[in-house]
């Protein structure tokens, strides 16, 4: 097994476990909360089990999509299975709105009628229990997500961290309940769920959508790959051009063409395109650079050779064989 093999078991190790483990939290709060919320008669945190509920299902859907993710490319994925994780958040986002749209129509009718009473006591407990828990795992998830560059974990850490949000305005309001304040307050904090479900439920399917349809790398990381391809210019090769980057869930995919001296062996281009890549996956991890090798076949070197004579810029390459320092990641 080479190394390369071995770390990308271990990085389909970790990401599967710590998908796992906000599955498996998510589960309990999902039960403590619907319970809680349908004995009390707790609008806002029936709201809160259903906005764990979809935070369940989102943690199912980044489970199996870090596990089909990590998986290596096949006969039917030749480029890989990366995008399951960008289709599982876009999938994320639209079931945030789905939650959302209950949420709200159920407020609506509540608030005509709201109800007389509400045992304010054990909706704190189950809400205190979710803030501690959930603010635990979207740490993790969203740590583990910026280590690797999930987005199906990314996804998952950004609904546990809304929900953090909304079960804190949810424990605040309960206690104020408990303390005297009216019924009503339960069912405007239901409402206050559903507009942060609702923008949540945005981002996801924003970021997703635009992986899905291939959309450019933000500037940020095209800046670090361009320095990586301005460095290397003038010295092992004399330009470059058409420049196309991409995500394919965790992986950032680039293609560009280099423009080599005419002089240049098949094997001497092929080691400038090898050595390029191996620095762009330095700079930017995660990256798969492909490279298309074109020889300079501008007016003046086509003249100088034509003569035998050996165009500046071939020379410059043979003065600069080393490249300037390049980007750290």
């Amino acid at each position: 097994m080479t190394r390369a093999v071995a770390m990308a078991g271990e990085e389909g190790r970790v990401l599967v476990g710590t998908a796992a483990l906000s599955v498996a939290s998510n589960a309990g709060l999902v039960i403590a909360k619907g319970a809680v919320g349908l004995a009390t008669g707790s609008l806002s945190v029936v709201s809160e089990a259903l906005h764990s509920f979809n935070d369940l299902l989102a943690a199912v859907i980044a489970l199996a999509a870090v596990s089909m993710a990590t998986r290596p490319a096949d006969d039917h994925h030749e480029f890989g299975h990366g995008k399951y994780e960008s289709l599982s958040a876009t999938v994320e986002g639209l079931l945030l709105f789905g939650a959302a749209a209950w949420i709200v129509f159920e407020a609506i009718k509540r608030l005509g009628r709201p109800p007389e009473h509400i045992p304010a006591l054990p909706g704190i407990i189950v809400m205190a229990t979710g803030v501690v828990l959930n603010t635990l795992i979207s740490a993790v998830l969203l740590r583990t997500a910026q280590r690797y560059g999930s987005p199906a974990l990314r996804a998952d850490g950004v609904h546990l961290r809304a929900d953090v949000v909304t079960s804190a305005a949810v424990l605040a309001g309960l206690a104020f309940i408990h303390f005297g304040a009216p019924t009503w307050v339960d069912t405007l904090l239901a409402i206050l769920v559903a507009i942060v479900v609702v923008v949540e439920g945005y981002g996801l399917v924003a970021h997703g959508v635009r992986d899905l349809l291939d959309a450019a790398l933000p500037k940020s990381e095209r800046e670090i790959i361009e320095e990586v391809l301005r460095n290397y210019q003038n010295g092992p090769y004399v330009g470059y051009h058409d420049l196309r980057t991409r995500h394919s869930g965790r992986r950032h995919e680039v293609e560009v063409h280099v423009v080599v001296c005419q002089q240049l062996t098949v094997g001497e281009a092929h080691g400038i395109s090898e050595e390029l890549e191996e620095t762009m996956h330095k700079a930017l991890p995660n990256t798969r650079l492909v490279v298309h090798v074109e020889p300079c076949d501008e007016e003046e070197c086509t003249k100088l050779l034509s003569r035998g004579q050996m165009p500046d810029r071939c020379k410059r390459r043979e003065a600069e064989a080393t490249p300037a320092s390049l980007p750290e990641a």
